[in-house]
């Protein structure tokens, strides 16, 4: 769980890239809408992974934003049979993603989509759900070390893990320098190798693996939960 000055950064950092990028994938911190599909493909990997489909499926978005995720799963299913889950410490994301989504909107889903503005760590669910995906959510360096910002990013997925019945995937950047490509001081890097060890030691994970190549800074973490 993060502390007061932690989610107060990190909420600032968000409240910037809202108020003055021009897209809703830039508001959300990344370069383009490109930039963060390309993310998103990565975690249609689960399906062959964990050998279950997102349709008919439900899905917890941690840090959801607009609900980006959820116009690309409608995009790339091509159906509307899945429950979908959103959740986003920034208000103003949620608000807007109830605006997107509401009224006739949110009727194109088999089940109306939910979107939950709250601090996810904090939050208590009262169900789980098949998939639990993350994506950009551990990019921003709200932290006054390293080791405090480890010790964020495995309370997260360990409590993503525990909602997930078949599997989670999230993103994380794992590269300072690539290409010509420099991350700034509000930004973090993580060891892609001992993210993944951790995930390997967890009780409920059967098979970890790290997605890589769709981007020269990214790593994607794909995990089956499945309960067999």
């Amino acid at each position: 769980m993060m502390n007061k000055q932690e989610r107060d950064k990190l909420i600032e950092k968000y409240e910037h890239w809202r108020t003055y990028d021009p897209n809703p994938a830039e508001k959300v911190g990344w370069m383009d809408k490109q930039d963060q599909i390309g993310r998103f493909l990565q975690f249609l990997k689960l399906e062959s992974f964990t050998g279950k489909s997102f349709v008919g499926s439900s899905v917890l978005d941690v840090g959801c934003g607009y609900g980006a995720f959820l116009e690309f799963l409608i995009e790339q299913l091509r159906s509307n049979s899945f429950y979908y889950f959103g959740i986003d410490i920034n208000d103003k994301y949620v608000e807007r993603a109830k605006e997107t989504w509401g009224g006739d909107v949110g009727t194109v889903l088999s089940s109306p989509p939910l979107f939950v503005h709250a601090e996810f760590a904090d939050y208590e669910f009262h169900r789980s759900f098949d998939f639990v995906v993350a994506s950009g959510i551990f990019n921003v360096n709200a932290f006054d070390s390293k080791d405090r910002a480890y010790q964020v990013i495995f309370e997260t997925v360990k409590k993503m893990i525990a909602l997930a019945t078949h599997g989670v995937g999230f993103n994380f950047l794992s590269a300072v320098l690539d290409q010509g490509q420099i991350l700034t001081a509000d930004m973090v890097c993580y060891d892609k190798h001992k993210v993944l060890d951790w995930c390997k030691k967890q009780e409920c994970v059967k098979k970890a693996v790290i997605v890589e190549g769709y981007d020269p800074l990214d790593s994607t973490i794909l995990l089956d939960t499945r309960k067999m």
